[in-house]
């Protein structure tokens, strides 16, 4: 089954009915419309990622759904702030730099890995 735009590209190429050429010219708007929306939700979710990565996110998926739920409630927010918000809600989601695990070293040994787990858990 043949897809309605494809018809409708068809027929102005076979044709020059103006009816036709209007009917693709309102095709082709709504069909650029969509794509329009789609690049700005895609740049919105970068720009989230973005911030939540410069935040120290520990599950950016997950802060991503809740920031996002937080901007549909302020639609006039930023991103930044928004981020922020979310950090003083749940801090749970953001590392914290005193217990990043940053002073482990690459060649830290499996005991220095379990003292730091048994802390982090002891800490919680």
């Amino acid at each position: 089954m043949p897809h309605p735009l494809s018809e409708i590209i068809t027929a102005r190429l076979n044709g020059d009915d103006p009816h036709t050429r209007t009917t693709i010219t309102n095709a082709e708007a709504v069909e650029m419309r969509a794509e329009l929306d789609r690049m700005h939700e895609a740049d919105q979710l970068h720009k989230i990622a973005t911030e939540l990565h410069a935040a120290r996110s520990i599950d950016i998926e997950t802060a991503s759904i809740l920031v996002q739920a937080l901007m549909a409630e302020l639609p006039d927010a930023n991103v930044a702030d928004v981020v922020e918000e979310l950090r003083q809600r749940k801090p749970f989601l953001f590392a914290d730099a005193a217990k990043s695990g940053s002073h482990l070293r690459p060649d830290s040994g499996r005991s220095e890995l379990l003292r730091y787990l048994r802390s982090r858990r002891a800490a919680q």
